[in-house]
């Protein structure tokens, strides 16, 4: 009976130790597994943040994409509008091109017609001239020596010279005319022998027959005369003007006048033609300017002028 006891207690003792091991056993495998679970939640929580990761990198690479595909786009449609543009070009370079043709066909048409009428322009012209200058030739040869001295001066000689070289016939005219005016230019400048003496052999050398001729050489003979005349006189007047002076005084400036009107007029009596040289005559209308405005005005630089 006790062993039966102890048996069942023994059995019992066994079966509770065998549950205990079996729970034990239990507890161990659990614990185990919780931590695999464990570790297996970490192993998705990871994945899943690796996906989360994944997905954002995925978003921002469909956006970029997106982008691409619109850059992408918009280049083609700039592809197309510099097809379209550069199209539109070669049609403007053929218009062009077109054009420019034309213009060369209507320029050489031009050119052509130009040329043509250019030339009947110039024989135009060339027949216009000659007539012209046949009619101002025949004023040369129709007027006298005298009438044409009359008309004309040195430059206009001079230039007609040169226009109508080709009329030989008015040449000789024409030098005699130049001489003469070259001789009468020494009656414009201060007495000077040298130009006194080439003024009488130019005047010399004139075949037409003047008046006008006769009397400039003349002139020419006696321009000495009339300027050695007037260095006195012009010395008197300023010897007078440091010797007295009028001043303010209306009647005292009337009488100095009149005395150099008294000391000019023996000049001018008896070298009358004194108005024949322009140099000489300018110097006697400025004195008499300068002394009927003040009898003491300054003479000294007409003085020095003879």
């Amino acid at each position: 009976m006790n062993k039966l006891i102890n048996y069942k207690k023994m059995k019992r003792n066994i079966i509770f130790a065998i549950v205990l091991l079996s729970a034990t056993v239990s507890y161990s495998q659990s614990g185990d597994l919780i931590k695999e679970i464990q570790k297996q939640t970490l192993k998705i929580k990871e994945l899943q943040d690796k996906l989360k990761k994944q997905d954002i990198v995925l978003s921002n690479y469909k956006g970029n994409f997106k982008k691409a595909n619109d850059e992408k786009e918009n280049l083609q449609k700039e592809l197309d509008k510099l097809k379209e543009d550069k199209n539109n070009i070669n049609k403007k370079d053929a218009e062009i091109e077109s054009l420019k043709r034309q213009i060369k066909e209507t320029e050489d048409n031009f050119n052509k017609k130009f040329q043509e009428q250019q030339g009947l322009c110039e024989e135009n012209t060339k027949q216009k001239i000659k007539e012209l200058k046949d009619k101002f030739v025949g004023v040369y040869k129709n007027l006298s020596f005298d009438e044409l001295l009359a008309s004309s001066s040195l430059q206009a000689v001079e230039r007609d010279r040169q226009l109508f070289a080709d009329y030989t016939d008015i040449q000789p005219m024409m030098r005699d005319l130049s001489s003469y005016f070259k001789a009468l230019q020494v009656l414009n400048a201060k007495y000077d022998m040298q130009n006194v003496e080439n003024g009488i052999r130019n005047l010399k050398t004139v075949r037409q027959s003047s008046e006008k001729v006769t009397q400039l050489l003349e002139n020419l003979e006696y321009y000495k005369d009339y300027t050695e005349a007037l260095k006195p006189v012009l010395d008197k007047i300023v010897k007078l003007d440091k010797n007295k002076n009028a001043g303010g005084d209306e009647e005292i400036q009337k009488m100095k006048f009149n005395e150099i009107v008294s000391i000019l007029s023996d000049y001018l009596y008896n070298y009358k033609g004194y108005e024949k040289y322009p140099y000489i005559n300018a110097i006697v209308r400025e004195l008499l300017e300068r002394k009927m405005g003040n009898a003491d005005a300054d003479i000294t630089d007409l003085a020095q002028k003879i």
